[in-house]
C-alpha cells in the first residue's frame, strides 16, 4: 500500500528490490494498491500471489501485525511475508 508521502520511499525501495534481483538473477513482480482500497484488497492480493507461487511477499508500509493476521489466512504454509 502507499501514499504519495511514500512515494520516493517506494521508488528507492523498489529500485533496490530489483538491482538485487539483477544480481541474484530471480524473477520480481510488483502489484501496487491505493491506501483507499483498504486490507482485504490486499488480503485478496496476498492470497492471490501466494496462489501463482510467491515464495516471498514484501508489503511495505503496513503494520506487521495487520500483514500477520493477513497472510496467516491464505492457507498456504511457504510462503513468506515481510514488511
Amino acid at each position: 500500500m502507499q501514499n504519495d508521502c511514500e512515494d520516493e520511499y517506494y521508488t528507492r525501495f523498489k529500485k533496490g528490490v530489483e538491482k538485487a534481483a539483477e544480481d541474484e538473477r530471480i524473477d520480481v513482480n510488483f502489484s501496487s494498491i491505493y491506501k483507499d482500497s483498504g486490507l482485504e484488497q490486499l488480503k485478496s492480493l496476498i492470497i492471490k500471489e501466494s496462489d501463482l507461487g510467491a515464495d516471498i511477499i514484501m508489503v511495505p508500509g503496513i503494520d506487521c501485525a495487520e500483514l500477520l493476521n493477513l497472510s496467516n489466512t491464505s492457507g498456504k504454509k511457504n510462503t513468506c511475508c515481510y514488511a
